[in-house]
């Protein structure tokens, strides 16, 4: 299936931001990186700082985040079915849009001039 079909799609070699960062602008990481590999003293200050006052932190920065339950407590049978839902939402749409047009002569707007609000 092509761009075309699907308009919001991007173009091959299109950006979507177009702008983007400047060339030559560093990240805040970046900054931060390059500040202390020049004031290597300011690492020890940094790290005796995070031990007094944000020891939580600091664990965390070391040991990474605890492990999350993502679990929703929705079944996998469920989940297809929804699936299966939004797809045949999905196709009725389109097929609606094909008749109509992008205005149908109800006045009625396209679900992708919704979408696009």
């Amino acid at each position: 299936m092509e761009n075309t079909e699907k308009p919001w799609l991007w173009k091959p070699g299109q950006s979507g931001n177009p702008l983007g960062k400047p060339k030559g602008i560093l990240s805040i990481k970046s900054r931060i990186r390059n500040y202390l590999l020049d004031n290597p003293g300011e690492v020890e200050r940094l790290v005796h700082y995070f031990i007094k006052k944000k020891p939580a932190l600091m664990w965390q920065m070391l040991e990474g985040r605890p492990q999350q339950n993502v679990d929703l407590g929705v079944d996998k049978d469920s989940i297809s079915e929804l699936t299966n839902l939004f797809r045949t939402m999905a196709g009725v749409t389109q097929k609606i849009d094909d008749i109509q047009g992008p205005e149908g002569s109800d006045g009625i707007r396209s679900s992708e001039e919704a979408v696009s609000e």
